[in-house]
């Protein structure tokens, strides 16, 4: 009787500690699901991350090919004008050794007041007697004033050409998104559309915060 008791101890014993073991292993795998599901989380958002990065990148991406088109475009209408930029150039006499030995900034004034007075003959020689000189300020607002006054002149593809070369040579100017909303002013003038949407998305996308690209926002409706 006595062994019969013990084995029947051993049985209750060893049953209880088995199910102590089960209920362990159900912890642990509880446990195991719930990091799973943790981890599995995780990774949905990383991926979610990685996909609003790859949207980042394909939408830079577009904007630059669409900046490179617009330089294309550029090149292109400056190569089209270049020949009868320089023919027109030839009509306009050289500055004279008089133009040439006042003080630069007299010239930039008196090159503004002909400009303001349509007097455009003598703006142009003025600002042309500037462009090329040591002070990069002066020649800076020489080349801007000079593409503005053709567009003033309607010589849109003189304005665009010239406007280009201002682009190039001082891409940090604070008249940049000025130049731009021109340039695309001077191609629609010329019933060039799709060429003027482009500057006008270029200014958008690259001056967001501008006059200019309010304006331009508003010509792309029309």
């Amino acid at each position: 009787v006595l062994l019969l008791v013990n084995a029947s101890c051993v049985t209750m014993g060893d049953a209880k500690k088995n199910n102590d073991e089960l209920k362990t292993s159900m912890e642990e795998l509880r446990l195991s699901a719930a990091n799973n599901t943790q981890a599995l989380e995780e990774l949905k958002a990383e991926n979610e991350k990685l996909k609003g990065e790859i949207e980042k990148l394909n939408f830079t991406i577009k904007q630059r090919e669409e900046s490179f088109d617009v330089r294309l475009l550029a090149l292109e209408a400056k190569m089209n004008a270049d020949a009868k930029v320089l023919a027109k150039n030839e009509e306009v006499a050289a500055p004279s050794q008089d133009i040439l030995s006042i003080d630069i900034d007299k010239r930039y004034k008196a090159a503004r007041k002909f400009h303001e007075d349509s007097n455009f003959d003598e703006a142009e020689r003025y600002y042309r007697s500037i462009i090329g000189c040591p002070s990069k300020w002066y020649e800076e607002k020489a080349m801007y004033y000079l593409g503005l006054m053709y567009y003033d002149k309607k010589e849109h593809e003189r304005s665009v050409v010239t406007l280009q070369d201002f682009v190039d040579k001082y891409p940090s100017s604070k008249n940049l998104p000025s130049a731009i909303y021109v340039q695309g002013e001077s191609l629609s003038a010329m019933n060039k559309a799709e060429e003027a949407k482009l500057f006008f998305e270029d200014l958008v996308n690259r001056f967001p915060n501008s006059k200019e690209a309010r304006d331009a926002k508003k010509r792309l409706k029309k």
